[in-house]
């Protein structure tokens, strides 16, 4: 790829996912998609409606961020066991 092509992928893929830069409501409407779903487009969405309109906010970008919470957790809660440099199984040192 040249350097044009990397710096469109780059735009394409990192407005929605930095979520601060550019409002996902204000990218075209398969990028606001995928930046509403992401952690840095739920949380300045969820602080946006906190500041701005603070009796009428959304349980959306709270139930995003609960969902990455929870998958994060399980993933790694799973990780610890299975990765060959977790912890040893049997007595444990001090």
């Amino acid at each position: 790829m040249g350097d044009g092509a990397d710096l469109g992928l780059m735009v394409l893929l990192g407005n929605p996912s930095s979520g601060g830069a550019v409002s996902w409501p204000l990218l075209p409407s398969p990028l606001g998609l995928i930046g509403a779903w992401l952690p840095p487009g739920a949380s300045v969405n969820a602080m946006h409606t906190a500041v701005y309109f603070g009796g009428y906010q959304h349980v959306f970008p709270f139930l995003v961020l609960g969902a990455w919470a929870l998958a994060s957790c399980v993933v790694f809660w799973l990780w610890r066991d299975r990765h060959p440099g977790g912890r040893p199984v049997g007595r444990h040192e001090a």
